[in-house]
């Protein structure tokens, strides 16, 4: 592109999506928004074509089993989206910057799949017959249940309550569970299950400073070849989620306890606080 030039569409929509570092969470909250346009308005031949062939059908998915990974960009609501894309924001931003993109880009795929799946299963049991699935309510609720399994002590904030990380999967499950009814509820909370013990035993999406068992103290450093911006605690010893408004609120306040410690200490030189290094002093 030559200086000056007006800016190319295609460059601006690549921005858009890369923006965050979080392409993967930005094409679906996108794709998502884009769907819903389209089946609002109605009458457009792409609406027919999403719900066609992108929703989920328990009835019909053996014949189109792309749906298995399509129906979460199928937009379900104007609040769903709205909600929902928040949180999918918060939680999905948050495991695809410690994960990778490809790698969370698979995780939320198969996520999608084991969960429609669960509810096949449960339709036919409970012979509900043709029961359509779409929107990424049932992915995002595995991913959320995968950061809490990840960090399984972090205070998170549930509309401005703090929550623990391992109390908040029975809650999800139970909202869940209320959600789709107390029958085919258990079977959507089978996804939750596979997901909570596949994160728990079975782990090899942990991210940085994460194994199979927990954090692994040896490798508690930023990686330089993925996004350094994270932030982490005040010690630096733990990552520090967006959701994590509680922990943050912690080292701010540590911070100025330390800031009013440092201004009580005497020292007033600036050179007091450079280390003995000649070359670090002016």
């Amino acid at each position: 592109m030559r200086y000056g030039s007006p800016p190319n569409p295609m460059d601006q929509f690549r921005d858009l999506i890369r923006r965050g570092g979080i392409p993967v969470t930005n094409a679906l909250l996108i794709a998502n928004v884009v769907t819903f346009f389209a089946l609002f308005l109605g009458g457009l031949p792409a609406a027919g074509f999403i719900q066609n062939f992108l929703a989920f059908d328990t009835d019909l998915f053996l014949h189109r089993p792309w749906t298995l990974f399509t129906y979460p960009l199928v937009a379900t609501g104007f609040l769903n989206l709205l909600i929902g894309g928040f949180f999918l924001w918060l939680s999905g931003g948050s495991l695809e910057r410690s994960w990778g993109s490809p790698r969370f880009a698979r995780m939320f795929f198969a996520l999608s799949a084991v969960f429609a799946l669960f509810m096949s299963l449960g339709a036919h049991v409970l012979h509900m017959g043709n029961y359509p699935l779409d929107g990424f309510n049932l992915p995002l609720t595995g991913l959320i249940v995968a950061f809490c399994a990840l960090n399984p002590e972090q205070t998170l904030m549930l509309y401005f309550v703090p929550v623990r990380a391992r109390y908040l999967i029975y809650i999800v499950a139970l909202f869940t569970w209320i959600t789709y009814g107390k029958f085919l509820g258990l079977f959507a909370c089978g996804g939750i299950l596979v997901t909570y013990l596949y994160m728990t035993y079975f782990n090899t999406y942990g991210g940085r400073g994460y194994t199979v068992r927990g954090r692994d103290p040896k490798i508690l450093h930023l990686n330089p070849k993925q996004n350094t911006a994270r932030k982490v605690s005040l010690d630096g010893s733990a990552p520090r989620s967006p959701l994590d408004i509680a922990g943050r609120w912690r080292d701010y306040q540590e911070k100025k306890r330390l800031e009013q410690l440092l201004k009580n200490s005497g020292f007033t030189d600036k050179n007091d606080w450079l280390d003995d290094d000649p070359k670090r002093r002016r």
